[in-house]
């Protein structure tokens, strides 16, 4: 009986071992090893801390345990929305700035950008001159919505850009932009900001860039100019004298113009 039951077992223990040998091999053979080198093959390559370089079509997350340093970039350029950066870092697209809590502290050599909420009700005339090469159609993108009519051969041109791929363009000959009377225009005595890029073709003439006056022939309310190869602003409150401001100099007109204001 003994004998019976010892040889039972035995070959219970055979077959068992048979089924979990036999399981066993039917699932190594159901892996099949990759046909190609990755990242060509079913198996992507590892990221690695080694010298070539390489890519990763799916999306990375860094720094979920809250490092103090989420990413470093030790050298080179870093590309957002472009392959081919041309500074420490080339954004191709717009960017979203949240307002911060409060100002950055300073840096001693570093220049600090953050973003701050403006009222928008303080911008009075916005004009990107974004559109199709040759359109006369100038947009107000300021809270008012102005009018604006394009005269004589103004119009927009994509053949220059400082931003959007697309400008004003004058041909000196009688072109301007004009808007209705409005009183956004009457700066009065707060602080004010005229802010706009131009490229002129030469500044040995004089030329207006932005002025108010009652109407086309009439004595500039302010006026923005080149005159003698620089930029200059004259303001009258009479109508008749540049009382406020006459011919002050804003720098050389061999450079692009940028903000400037009261303050």
């Amino acid at each position: 009986m003994r004998s019976l039951t010892k040889q039972i077992l035995t070959g219970f223990i055979i077959l068992t071992l048979g089924v979990f040998i036999g399981v066993t091999i039917k699932l190594v053979r159901a892996w099949v090893e990759p046909d190609q080198l990755p990242p060509g093959g079913n198996i992507a390559a590892p990221l690695n801390t080694g010298s070539a370089g390489q890519s990763k079509k799916g999306g990375l997350t860094l720094n979920v345990g809250g490092a103090q340093y989420g990413l470093i970039v030790a050298d080179g350029l870093v590309g957002i929305g472009t392959t081919t950066p041309n500074e420490k870092l080339t954004v191709e697209g717009n960017l979203s700035l949240k307002e911060g809590d409060s100002s950055p502290a300073a840096t001693n050599g570093y220049t600090k950008i953050y973003s701050k909420n403006v009222d928008a009700s303080y911008t009075k005339l916005l004009l990107h001159a974004d559109g199709s090469n040759g359109s006369t159609v100038f947009g107000d993108s300021s809270l008012s919505a102005h009018g604006v009519t394009a005269y004589g051969n103004a119009k927009i041109s994509t053949t220059q850009s400082k931003f959007g791929g697309s400008s004003a363009y004058f041909d000196g000959s009688g072109d301007y932009l004009g808007a209705g009377d409005s009183n956004d225009w009457d700066i009065g005595s707060a602080d004010f900001t005229l802010d706009f890029w131009v490229r002129p073709s030469n500044v040995g003439s004089d030329k207006t860039l932005f002025a108010k006056r009652s109407n086309s022939t009439s004595v500039n309310y302010f006026v923005v100019y080149i005159s003698s190869g620089s930029y200059k602003f004259a303001a009258t409150s009479n109508g008749s004298s540049w009382d406020i401001a006459s011919g002050a100099s804003m720098g050389s007109a061999n450079a692009n113009l940028g903000p400037f204001g009261s303050s």
